[in-house]
Formats: C-alpha cells, sequence, structure tokens
C-alpha cells in the first residue's frame, strides 16, 4: 500500500511539474510582442533582412528598420546561400576601420582570400582589400572569414562588396555581393595651414624678406583621419582662403595647375612628400618658390614625430 501511495505521489509531482512548465513556457510565448522581446528571450534570429526572431510557436518577429530599398534587400538575401554576412548588417552604421565577418561557400575564395571594397553611393571608391580565412577553402561547404577596411567616412551612406575571387577572368564566374551602410558622422578636429602675409615680414627698411615670420597660421576643421599630414598638405594646396582671411591681408600662391600630392612617408621623424609639377608651377623666383616651400614645411610640423621635410623630385621649390 505504502508502495502505490509512494508511486501517485511521484506521478503527481511529474505531472504538476510538467503542468508548470507548460504554463510557463505558454505565458512566456504569449509575451512576446516584437522583435525585440523575442531576441530577449533568446529565441533564434533568422539569417534575412531584415532579421527575423522566431519563438517556439512558430511566430516570426521582424526587425524594424528604416527607409529600404527593397530590390536591393532582394538582392543580398538572393545570395545566401553563397555568402552571408553576420557584420554588418545591411543599412548598419559603420566607421573605420570595418571588421567585415561572415560566411561563404568554399568556391567564392582563392587561395583562402576574395577581394572586398568600400564605395561611396555613386560607386567611387573609397578603400579596398580582401577578406580571408584559416579553413579549408577547397570545399563547396561554408566557411567563415573576415576581413578589415580602413577608409576616410566623408559621404552619409555607400556600399559594402564582396566580390567572388575569379582568377579565370571569365565573365560567367564574376559575382559580388553589394550590402548597403551607413557611415557614422566623422569626428573632426582643428588643425592650421600656413599662409603668408607679406606685412608680417618686412626688414628695417620696409623690404619684403621672405621669410618664415610672414607665415600665418589658418585654422580648419576637418575629419579625422588615418591620413592626417596628406589631408592637411592637400587641403593647404588647394589654396582656399576666407574672405575675412584676405581682408587680413593673407594671401598664398596656392593652387598651382597641376601640382598634386602623389605620397607621403614618414622614417627616423623625415617626411618625405611626393608631387606631380608637371608645369614646373613651384619654381620661379627664390622668394616665391621658398615661401611655398616654407608653407608646406610648417603645416607638415605641426604634427607629432615629424622633424624635417623633404620633397620628391628634388628638383621641386627651386628658384
Amino acid at each position: 500500500m505504502k508502495r502505490k501511495i509512494f508511486f501517485l505521489v511521484i506521478l503527481l509531482s511529474v505531472f504538476v511539474s510538467c503542468f508548470y512548465l507548460f504554463k510557463k513556457e505558454k505565458k512566456t510565448i504569449k509575451t512576446v510582442d516584437s522583435f525585440e522581446e523575442c531576441i530577449e528571450e533568446g529565441y533564434p534570429i533568422l539569417q534575412t533582412y531584415p532579421e527575423t526572431c522566431q519563438t517556439p510557436d512558430g511566430r516570426i518577429f521582424e526587425k524594424e528598420v528604416d527607409e529600404i530599398d527593397e530590390e536591393l534587400i532582394d538582392k543580398v538575401n538572393s545570395k545566401k546561400d553563397l555568402i552571408t554576412v553576420n557584420h554588418p548588417q545591411p543599412y548598419s552604421q559603420v566607421s573605420s576601420p570595418l571588421t567585415v565577418l561572415g560566411k561563404a561557400r568554399g568556391y567564392w575564395f582563392f587561395e583562402g582570400d576574395f577581394p572586398i571594397r568600400i564605395e561611396d553611393e555613386k560607386g567611387n571608391l573609397m578603400a579596398k582589400g580582401f577578406a580571408s580565412t584559416n579553413e579549408d577553402w577547397m570545399t563547396e561547404d561554408f566557411i567563415s572569414f573576415e576581413g578589415r577596411l580602413e577608409f576616410d567616412s566623408l559621404t552619409e551612406s555607400g556600399f559594402l562588396v564582396l566580390e567572388r575571387d575569379n582568377p579565370s577572368g571569365l565573365e560567367e564566374n564574376d559575382d559580388e555581393l553589394k550590402i548597403p551602410v551607413k557611415f557614422k558622422k566623422p569626428q573632426m578636429k582643428t588643425i592650421n595651414l600656413y599662409y603668408y602675409d607679406p606685412m608680417k615680414d618686412l626688414d628695417d627698411t620696409d623690404n619684403v624678406i621672405c621669410s618664415e615670420a610672414g607665415l600665418v597660421a589658418v585654422s580648419r576643421e576637418v575629419p579625422i583621419s588615418i591620413t592626417p599630414v596628406q589631408d592637411a598638405i592637400n587641403l593647404l594646396i588647394k589654396g582656399e582662403i576666407l574672405p575675412e582671411e584676405k581682408d587680413r591681408g593673407i594671401t598664398t600662391e596656392f593652387p598651382l595647375d597641376g601640382l598634386k600630392l602623389k605620397g607621403a612617408k614618414i622614417v627616423d621623424n623625415i617626411l618625405t612628400l611626393e608631387f606631380d609639377d608637371p608645369y614646373f608651377k613651384t619654381s620661379g623666383g627664390s622668394c616665391r618658390s621658398g615661401i611655398l616651400w616654407l608653407q608646406i614645411e610648417k603645416t607638415a610640423k605641426q604634427f607629432t614625430g615629424i622633424e624635417d621635410v623633404q620633397f620628391q623630385p628634388e628638383d621641386l621649390f627651386q628658384p
């Protein structure tokens, strides 16, 4: 008799526990009324865009997003049997450096990597690089990849493009995944550009002596970037002086027709700037060429780690 009672108690306990768990799960499901609540409960997120979350009873909640290009999103979702990107998601805000994470079929790679790039909304190239994998890419299965891109976000929106590597060069093997992204508003900083005021560069007899004494700093707000020196020099040689600065007597002979900065490198605190001067506009008179040299040198030396400035070719800024 005691044994029968014992088993009855156990069966009753199991029934009550199952009933309680069933009620709890049912209650939990009923309280899920949005995408956010669905993911808070730990239910799976489906690999679609916009992202969707599915509850155990089969209900699906879609993440609310801003206005999107439905045709473009359809193209993104149509590639999910070939390549999927976990980060960044379409229309998410990104900044530099951008880490790209996802999975792709092995035949999307060649020698373990494939090209990736960032374009602005007009299709202009902002940065390019490669995504790579540490897994065996000689497979038709999905394998993970990771890439990194550094860029200057000077526009509000653009695209991350993941290109199938195509060593054959055959057009029928070309393919790409194009993901729309939004660029975070760039952080700004203040820099100085050095222009010239001849009235500050006079000797005792009021003759212009063409020296550093005539250089005048004007401040500019520029985006923080990975190439601050090049950005400053490029802005300087545009020669964009504000009206109020002109009223103060500030002048410059920049811009010079055809003058372009081709490259910059720093070795042992020495900055070497390479220019293209097809029309020899940096030459012509020791005073003029000397002031042009000083403007660039002073602008560059405001950056930490630059103690000297050299130019290539060496015949630039000569009388």
